[in-house]
């Protein structure tokens, strides 16, 4: 998927994290439920940079992707808990 892609390749990283070893389609699922983004999360869970990743996709707004082992749906609720 280009989306990845393309945002990984404007973000700060450094292409060391664990997601650039698998295809990005698990990143980006056609659903979000638990079955369709565990292994994500599983991969996220185990990355060195799961913190930056999610920092990244907060402050850029991501709207689709398992990023920083977090779903579109889980960042809102971030960002809605952070403006309280």
């Amino acid at each position: 998927m280009k989306s990845m892609q393309l945002s990984v390749a404007l973000s700060p990283f450094d292409g060391t994290q664990l997601c650039t070893d698998y295809n990005t389609d698990i990143f980006f699922p056609e659903e979000y439920g638990d079955e369709d983004v565990a292994q994500a999360k599983s991969i996220c869970n185990d990355c060195w940079i799961k913190d930056k990743c999610l920092s990244f996709a907060l402050s850029t707004n991501e709207k689709e992707g398992v990023w920083g082992g977090t779903t579109p749906v889980e960042r809102r609720r971030i960002k809605r808990r952070v403006k309280k």
